[in-house]
């Protein structure tokens, strides 16, 4: 769906810029998705989905324009395939494996919830996490893992090749609760997966980031 909406705020979160984006025609979207934004320059500026509800979606943006709060911009969303968080999950690891967690943040509420414990592991933990969230240094992956249900991470394409040695096992390797990987890259494309940048090997063959994920199942991963 493209649509047109207004910037509502604008404020700086762990290195990326956090827009509201208010329009009555905007609706929830999945934690993991993306978006483009498109200002009077057509410039496409791509967002992960930090929070949503129905009328308002705030993007965590890598790089900001010149953008006002009370400016209008065309944005196109939803775009990708987001984390799919179990309902029974109640043992929950978000893995923060590059500085930007921001495609993990919008799965804290959603699990606290639903009545799970949830532990962030990452080397730059934000600062507004709720309370009740536990907090673990990236060297403690493995720990955190045999105790999870349920894992999600995110990494920039290209570094999950890092993860069988970060986690201890391999894709398929041996039992291990249900892992959700977020590949983060520039889908400035918004999905039409012409360019090749972001070819991700899976069991199934070569596929694209910004079409078949960025959200990937790390059973899926050849690795």
């Amino acid at each position: 769906m493209e649509t047109t909406a207004i910037i509502e705020e604008i404020r700086s979160w762990q290195g990326v810029f956090l827009t509201a984006l208010r329009s009555e025609r905007l609706t929830p979207l999945q934690p993991g998705q993306y978006a483009l934004i498109y200002s009077t320059l057509a410039l496409a500026v791509q967002g992960n989905v930090f929070a949503s509800e129905k009328g308002r979606v705030v993007l965590a943006v890598k790089t900001l324009p010149a953008w006002q709060p009370g400016e209008t911009v065309r944005v196109r969303l939803p775009l990708g395939k987001g984390f799919q968080l179990p309902p029974a999950a109640r043992q929950v690891a978000l893995l923060a494996l590059q500085p930007d967690g921001s495609a993990l943040y919008p799965l804290l509420r959603p699990a606290l919830r639903q009545g799970a414990a949830v532990v962030w592991c990452g080397r730059q933990p934000p600062l507004d996490l709720p309370a009740e969230v536990e907090i673990a240094p990236i060297e403690e992956t493995g720990r955190i893992l045999a105790w999870a249900d349920y894992a999600a991470a995110c990494i920039e394409i290209g570094g999950e090749a890092s993860l069988p040695l970060l986690f201890g096992f391999r894709p398929q390797e041996r039992h291990n609760p249900l892992i959700e990987v977020h590949l983060q890259g520039d889908f400035i494309c918004g999905g039409i997966a012409a360019c090749g940048v972001c070819a991700v090997h899976t069991r199934k063959g070569w596929v694209f980031a910004c079409q078949d994920g960025p959200v990937f199942n790390y059973n899926q991963l050849e690795l």
